[in-house]
């Protein structure tokens, strides 16, 4: 292996495949093929570990932190873009640099990370400082990003992703020194002052970089059903609509606030099954709540309307969220959208159900809903979202059809 002296290639450098063709065929090649044809190219390069087998291991690391409440941190150098023999060379820095417990692999090739047991957001930035000197004396500096995992010693209501990142020129002339520069942090990222050698990094909360978006075969699907039962259900919603109207006062769509991917919030739409004051009056019931955990529910609800009973039974109050569905908000399949009240109460790993877009149907809506407890209810989300399949989200909508016809769990 060259030493540092040697330096690193530029980013301009060719990439020396051996193979004209090879080179013509990366560059038509999408960001992630690239990154996984790069690091085929590469072969298995002793102490890197692949994708998976990283994956895999920040997983195991998270479960250790939800029992045993320790943080741990992920420093990720992007090198996307950049030459196979840069990237290569970036790898072997952080391999030689990197502590006895430490794991260096591909995060999403060809972005190479370093996960770090037992190391809280301060010790993360000492370890990225220190790689900043060694990669720049390499001259092969690369852009690296911080993300940290706190646990259970988290405050579980943080759970929300952060916003972009404030524009550095403009923080700059706020402060007139861009070493005195500090950028406002919400409540789930640490500030961390900047040395004079190395510029500003934001820590982010792990819990972001573990998100997952609708993959192509989902979001499609969603458009695509959901567009199609909005018009050939458009006498239903005519019907209902006049039914919840002549029920009594108040709207006829119920709007509500629910967690989305991440904790964001967004507008949830049902039809209204309830009287106009039914939030107002769900705190003085709490105290007959039936359901175990932060969610509130009650076999005979006085709150809810004879109509809203009907609507309830057959599933049909939930037919606005086919234009939740639409706008993105939702998927048809996957973990019932929490209301922003239950998060707090969260435990940890109960928490993973919200790094996925939540749905209309899923595990726990067909296999009883309120008939299950609220543990296992979670325990079926995180199921879903550790096997989410197309096979999964077709055998699950066929099973709520029998769910609905049948009305078991639902009240």
């Amino acid at each position: 292996m060259d030493g540092l002296s040697g330096g690193c290639p530029t980013r301009g450098s060719e990439i020396n495949t051996g193979n004209g063709g090879t080179k013509m065929l990366l560059a038509a090649l999408s960001r992630r093929a690239r990154g996984r044809a790069m690091q085929v190219w590469m072969g298995h390069m002793p102490g890197i570990v692949s994708r998976d087998e990283f994956h895999r291991l920040l997983a195991r690391e998270r479960a250790r932190s939800d029992r045993n409440s320790h943080a741990f941190s992920l420093v990720v150098f992007r090198t996307s873009g950049a030459p196979s023999n840069l990237v290569r060379r970036v790898a072997e820095l952080l391999r030689d640099q990197r502590r006895l417990t430490d794991d260096v692999g591909w995060v999403d090739p060809p972005d190479l990370g370093v996960l770090l047991p037992d190391t809280p957001a301060a010790g993360a930035r000492r370890f990225a400082e220190k790689m900043h000197a060694v990669l720049q004396k390499g001259s092969c500096d690369v852009e690296d990003r911080i993300y940290t995992y706190q646990g259970n010693s988290d405050d579980s209501s943080m759970w929300a992703p952060p916003p972009r990142s404030t524009d550095r020129g403009q923080a700059e002339a706020a402060t007139g020194s861009p070493a005195a520069l500090v950028e406002p942090q919400p409540a789930n990222q640490v500030a961390l002052a900047p040395t004079r050698s190395t510029p500003i990094v934001r820590v982010e909360d792990l819990r972001t970089f573990f998100l997952k978006p609708l993959p192509t075969w989902k979001r499609a699907m969603d458009i695509v059903l959901s567009a199609l039962m909005l018009l050939i259900l458009a006498p239903v919603y005519a019907a209902v609509a006049i039914a919840v109207h002549l029920s009594g006062p108040g709207p006829i769509i119920f709007r509500q606030p629910r967690a989305g991917p991440g904790g964001k919030p967004f507008t949830f739409y049902k039809f209204r099954t309830m009287v106009p004051n039914a939030e107002a009056l769900k705190a003085t019931l709490r105290v007959v709540n039936e359901a175990e955990g932060p969610v509130f529910k009650m076999r005979n609800d006085p709150r809810v309307t004879s109509v809203g009973r009907v609507l309830r039974r057959t599933s049909l109050d939930e037919l606005p969220q086919l234009w939740n569905v639409l706008k993105g908000d939702m998927s048809l399949v996957g973990p019932r959208p929490p209301t922003l009240d239950e998060i707090p109460s969260y435990e940890p790993w109960q928490n993973r159900r919200l790094e996925l877009t939540g749905g209309i149907t899923g595990i726990w809506q067909t296999s009883g809903r309120h008939q299950v407890g609220f543990t296992d209810w979670m325990r079926m989300d995180v199921q879903y979202s550790n096997h989410r399949s197309l096979g999964m989200d077709v055998k699950l909508l066929a099973k709520t059809v029998w769910a609905v016809f049948s009305g078991r769990g639902a009240s």
